[in-house]
């Protein structure tokens, strides 16, 4: 058994890398086609904005940790945050709640980091409705959808800050706020 570990790993490997290489080789006949015409700056800025993007992507993760009380550090926070892109393709990239066994031995609890996950989820649906409205800004003929969309996007964003940040139980002295069916 500990033979077939000693082989089996470095096999896989292998054979990993040699996927990784014929998908690379058509991938990259593809991409010198880019560097040939001049596209250079263009992927430069790309790649830089998106690593911008993760930064902030990161340091949000971090100040989210914070805002529950839990302080690992910006940099515990940005490699556990990039950790959980390895998980980013499983369905609604709830594999990216896998980051959480990093935090746990910590002492976060499971609950905090499952809601800090569903605050990137919304925050994601948010981003791609405000990329929306602006795309429909461009089109004078969708005025009306336009309309409809920032009034659900304002009625989402009013109904997100009445609802109490934290309750210590059933019911929480901020509920005043809420219709009493939401209460």
């Amino acid at each position: 058994m500990r033979a077939l570990r000693w082989i089996g790993m470095p096999a896989l490997l292998l054979l990993f890398a040699a996927w990784c290489a014929v998908h690379f080789r058509a991938d990259w006949q593809q991409m010198s086609l880019s560097f040939s015409s001049g596209a250079v700056p263009a992927i430069a800025v790309a790649a830089m904005l998106s690593i911008v993007n993760y930064g902030l992507r990161a340091f949000r993760w971090s100040v989210y940790l914070a805002r529950l009380g839990h302080f690992p550090g910006v940099g515990f926070a940005a490699i556990t945050y990039i950790a959980g892109f390895a998980f980013a393709i499983s369905p609604g990239k709830i594999g990216e709640l896998a980051r959480s066994r990093y935090y746990v031995e910590r002492g976060v609890p499971f609950r905090d980091i499952a809601a800090i996950a569903l605050m990137e989820r919304v925050m994601d649906v948010i981003a791609m409705l405000t990329l929306a409205t602006l795309a429909l800004s461009l089109l004078r003929t969708h005025a009306i959808a336009l309309a409809a969309v920032a009034v659900l996007v304002a009625a989402v964003l009013v109904f997100v800050v009445m609802i109490p940040a934290r309750s210590s139980g059933p019911r929480s002295e901020n509920t005043g706020r809420l219709p009493r069916l939401l209460s």
